[in-house]
Parts: C-alpha cells; structure tokens; sequence
C-alpha cells in the first residue's frame, strides 16, 4: 500500500463513510487503512440495547470497557446518540448513575448528542424520566448540538439541568419531550422552573442559533424565554416549529421575539395559528407545512383561512421583513377550489408587502398521474387565478411535488 498516496487512501475510504461492514474490512487491511476507517467507525456511535431471552443488555458497559481498553477510540467520538430501554418497572435513565457520566468525561471532542426514548414504550409514570445527577452529566461544556426526542422528566427544573455547563450550544431540538410531575406543570416559572442566576452566568448562557419544537408542553417553551433562562435566544437564526392548535400561539410567539430581528428563518408545521395567535410576518423566510385535515374543529375553517392567521395579526405591515414565503399544502385539492374568493383576497393582501417569492407547493403521491389528473390541474390553476396580482408582479410560483 506504500506505493499510493496516503491522500488517496483517505480519498476512497470517505467514499465508504456509509458502508460500516466495509470500514470495518478496511482496517483490518493494513496500517495506511486503520486510522481513517477508525475515525469515520468511530465518528457517529449509538448505545442502543438488545433483548435476548435472558435479559436486556446494556450496551454502555460494553463501550465503556472498550474505551479502558483503547484510550484512541474516545477522541474520535464527535456524534453520540443513547436509547433508553426498559425492563419492569425500571428503565436505563433512572438507574444509571455512573456508567455513561464516565464515557461523557472521556469523549473530548464530542460535539452532538442525541438522547432517545421509545415511541413505542412511552412510560410517563415517572419510570422513565431523566434523573438529576444525568442531565448534569449530559451538560457538556463543548457540546454543539442536542437532541432530546421521547424523554421525559419529573420537573422542568430537571430538565434546565441539560443546559448548566453548556456553554457552546448551538442547536436543540426537543422532539417529544415530557414532564410526569403534573403538578409541576401548574407551577409559576418564577417560584419553581428558572432559578435566579447572577449577571454572569447570564453573560456566559449558550447562544442557540437553531431550535426545533415538536409536541412539548408549553411550561418548557417558557422555560427557554424566562428572563432567568439558562438559553439565550436573541441570536436565534433558525426555528422550526409544530402546532396543531392555538393553545400554543402566545407562547411560540415568545420564542419569536425573544429572537427578534435576528431570526432569519422560521418553518412552520401545523394547520392553524387562532385569532390573535402566532405572527410570523416579521421573519424575512417563511415555510409552512400546512394541512387542513384538521380544519373540521373550528367551524367555517379552510385552510386558507389558517394560513391568513399567520401574518399581520399583531405586526403591522411597516414591519414587515418577509422576503420569501413558501407554503407547503397539504390537502385534498377541492379544499383549495373551493375556497372562497374572499379568502383568496385576504391571503393576497397579507403576500403583498413580500419582496421576493411566493411560492405554493401542492403535495402528491403519483406525479405522473396528478399531472394528468384534472383535479390536479385546476387546484394550481385556482391558485393561479387566487394569487393574481402576486403573479403579475413576477413573484409567484406554483408547483406539484412529491409528498408522502
């Protein structure tokens, strides 16, 4: 192997990066193989357990002892991903103490983490909640990126815990993430969630440039805007968000402005925002995943009247930043045609003051089929005809694409 470039060994080996059974060959081929397929084996590891038929096995014991015994692997490990599992009345995240406290202190250039329970084994009984002493250790002063996804916590207080010596935080998505003390939810965030901290800690707060909300309870999303909050919002770059009701609005719209005129992107997933709800017209790229399935709950609803909720409802349009605008529908096409022509107005009216593009996208299974499918065809025509003045100005666009 002496006679190729080392280069070009590292070249062929990054086009195997996906290919673990083949990374694994190639370190066994000779010396100039070993250390790039180490690096990209190494890269990205996941603790996920097994079950055999005799016990449930803990996967973190394992790799703890592999790291004793091959002090080079621990430096390698920038992305670590950890799975709850449970047995009985007990799960991994309550009864560990130790052993993954001990990886985290040695995996120095660690900088994602991703933390996961079991969508299909949801305990919020408390048998499965993020102890204290964990979150603390799961607080890494060099961590860039965290992702909490089916966790759970006994008090949001646990759960301001992740974010104590985080120091260079950039990204957090909260996906799924629970609070079993349904007292505490009730709780007034200034006598139990944030505690006070001093001026300089509050100078020392990670600076999030990207956050992903997606079903957790409105007294976490507090949590993050509270003026003692371990998180500071105001450069937020990048937010994306679920909500399929308006119970929510006041509370994402306190994430939007804490962010204020740093928050470049917002993408939006949902059906509706409520009257004196959820304002995004200040935000200069706008996405919305939208759908209407849900329509049916409030009385005269189409889905273009969700999306007109959206915009100038507490922003007026001086205010407003908005350069792109695309909207992603999901629906059956004769809830577009059939939308009223003073709903088409409104929704025009507010797509006015953007300044580059507007752009409606309609999701189909078959493209080849709705493509020759008149329904199709006369739902981007409705569009068309509904966003007149937007398309003589140039600023339009209308398209199929694939959906689910």
């Amino acid at each position: 192997m002496d006679a190729f470039p080392q280069e070009l060994i590292e070249a062929i080996i990054d086009e195997l990066s996906d290919d673990r059974e083949a990374l694994k060959a190639c370190s066994l081929v000779s010396q100039s193989f070993f250390h790039r397929s180490q690096k990209l084996l190494f890269s990205s590891v996941v603790l996920d357990s097994r079950d055999d038929s005799s016990r449930v096995h803990n996967p973190s014991v394992d790799f703890l002892t592999l790291l004793a015994r091959s002090t080079r692997i621990a430096p390698l490990v920038r992305h670590f991903t950890v799975y709850n599992f449970t047995w009985g009345k007990n799960s991994w995240f309550t009864q560990d103490q130790n052993v993954v406290p001990q990886i985290l202190g040695t995996l120095t250039n660690l900088r994602k983490m991703t933390i996961s329970g079991r969508h299909y084994d949801r305990r919020w009984d408390g048998s499965s909640d993020i102890r204290t002493s964990l979150c603390q250790s799961f607080s890494l002063p060099h961590l860039k990126s965290l992702s909490l996804n089916y966790t759970s916590f006994l008090r949001p207080s646990d759960f301001l815990q992740l974010f104590s010596k985080s120091r260079d935080l950039e990204e957090l998505r909260l996906m799924n993430v629970y609070i079993s003390d349904q007292l505490s939810l009730q709780a007034h965030p200034d006598r139990e969630h944030n505690t006070p901290i001093d001026d300089e800690r509050l100078a020392q707060r990670p600076k999030l440039r990207y956050l992903r909300i997606q079903n957790v309870p409105v007294v976490l999303i507090d949590t993050l805007t509270h003026a003692h909050s371990p998180l500071d919002l105001s450069s937020l770059r990048r937010l994306q968000v679920w909500s399929d009701h308006g119970d929510q609005s006041d509370h994402l719209q306190r994430l939007l402005e804490a962010a204020g005129d740093a928050l470049e992107e917002v993408v939006f997933h949902g059906f509706s925002s409520s009257t004196n709800g959820l304002d995004i017209s200040h935000v200069p790229n706008i996405t919305c995943y939208f759908s209407n399935f849900f329509s049916d709950r409030v009385a005269n609803h189409t889905v273009l009247s969700g999306l007109t909720e959206l915009f100038f409802q507490r922003y007026s349009r001086d205010t407003s930043r908005m350069e792109t605008v695309t909207f992603n529908l999901r629906s059956h096409p004769k809830a577009i045609i059939d939308c009223p022509r003073d709903e088409w107005r409104r929704l025009e009216e507010a797509m006015m003051v953007v300044k580059r593009k507007v752009r409606f996208e309609i999701p189909v299974r078959d493209m080849k089929r709705s493509m020759r499918d008149p329904l199709e065809r006369e739902c981007l025509a409705a569009v068309r005809r509904g966003m007149g003045m937007l398309s003589d100005r140039g600023i339009l666009e209308i398209d199929m694409v694939q959906g689910p």
